[in-house]
């Protein structure tokens, strides 16, 4: 009898997995159509706090297995509640890249990986590794991407905006505490090594505030160039970008996924456009937006009428999509973790400081 009261058990919560599974694959259909095919899936266990940091992580695998240690050392002192959530490739790096000699990360990507391959890992079983290291405080998702998702303009929109989409169905699905709008979202690359922690609750005061249209639409970027090599890129907001989790979801994640979804190819065009300037870390400050600004064009949209349902919060044309203010906070350059490392520095990065981008050919300015 106990046997077969095991079984039934089994049974039962296989098949809630897979029900689970199906729901998650479901989510991903709506926005990303057939384009992204999921290979493994896991929403982690229950968090018994409200998250206060919130990782996301997308782009390939690559030297996470090292990273990992370092990212949970973060967010262990920048936060007592946090959660991650990880959307990767199933390959463990982009094709060519493994015999790329002229790329800056060669070396690195051979002493991480040592491998000419990508065939050699086993991404799904090195993400429930990672979760497990985690703390079952991760939710992740392995994907198959069409080829429409690996190149741009749509690659970067499927990453800005498919860990949002896995954050919220993980906690949907816990049905715990939630997530707080006003959480810090830092959204960067598996292989990230961190080498500080952060203290933001001058920042989120302000944010929280929302006394002017910039409190309620400000990203932290790092857009940085190296003035004394011309044309070189110092520092990029993707790989690193910080935002609460409200600003995330109005201004990155749910224009870009309208225009995954939208038959309206004005609409696609429009949101397409401000979703990926504000997740690339330029909003109205740099490049498209800001040449938008300049020409008094429209900078904000709603999107009541797509998200009125019970599968993403309703968003308000009280407060509606922009173009975001971006400043440049502390900049965090792409460093591939090739070892076990758990120690960062102290004391921990405010990142309440920060800096205006201008016009100025110099660069950001104190602001």
């Amino acid at each position: 009898v106990m046997a077969s009261l095991s079984l039934l058990l089994l049974l039962v919560l296989l098949q809630i997995g897979v029900r689970g599974e199906d729901e998650l694959a479901s989510r991903f259909a709506r926005w990303y159509g057939s384009k992204a095919t999921i290979v493994a899936s896991s929403i982690g266990e229950e968090v018994r706090c409200r998250p206060t940091a919130i990782l996301f992580l997308c782009g390939h695998h690559r030297s996470f297995m090292y990273a990992k240690y370092s990212q949970k050392a973060m967010l262990e002192a920048s936060s007592q509640c946090w959660f991650v959530s990880a959307v990767v490739p199933s390959e463990i790096e982009a094709p060519g890249k493994f015999d790329d000699t002229k790329d800056r990360h060669y070396e690195a990507r051979r002493r991480a990986l040592n491998s000419t391959t990508s065939a050699t890992f086993d991404v799904p079983g090195l993400m429930r590794d990672a979760q497990e290291y985690m703390d079952g405080r991760m939710a992740y998702v392995v994907v198959d991407r069409a080829p429409e998702l690996t190149k741009q303009p749509h690659r970067f929109a499927f990453f800005f905006s498919a860990p949002y989409v896995l954050s919220e169905y993980a906690f949907r699905k816990k049905k715990t505490h939630g997530l707080l709008k006003n959480a810090m979202v830092i959204r960067t690359r598996p292989e990230m090594l961190f080498e500080r922690a952060f203290v933001w609750d001058g920042l989120l005061a302000y944010v929280a505030s929302e006394r002017t249209v910039r409190a309620r639409h400000l990203i932290l970027g790092q857009e940085d160039a190296n003035h004394r090599k011309p044309g070189h890129v110092e520092t990029q907001s993707d790989y690193m970008l910080m935002a609460t989790y409200g600003t995330y979801e109005r201004d990155i994640a749910k224009p870009l996924l309208h225009a995954f979804a939208s038959p309206n190819e004005t609409e696609r065009s429009f949101f397409h456009r401000m979703g990926t300037a504000n997740g690339a870390g330029f909003g109205l400050s740099l490049q498209d937006g800001a040449d938008l600004l300049k020409k008094e064009e429209p900078l904000c949209g709603c999107l009541d009428d797509v998200f009125d349902d019970d599968d993403l919060d309703s968003s308000s044309c009280g407060a509606p999509s922009c173009y975001a203010t971006v400043v440049k906070g502390y900049t965090q350059k792409l460093a591939w973790a090739t070892t076990e490392s758990h120690r960062i520095k102290a004391p921990p990065q405010d990142v309440s400081s920060v800096r205006s981008y201008c016009t100025n050919p110099r660069g950001p300015v104190d602001g």
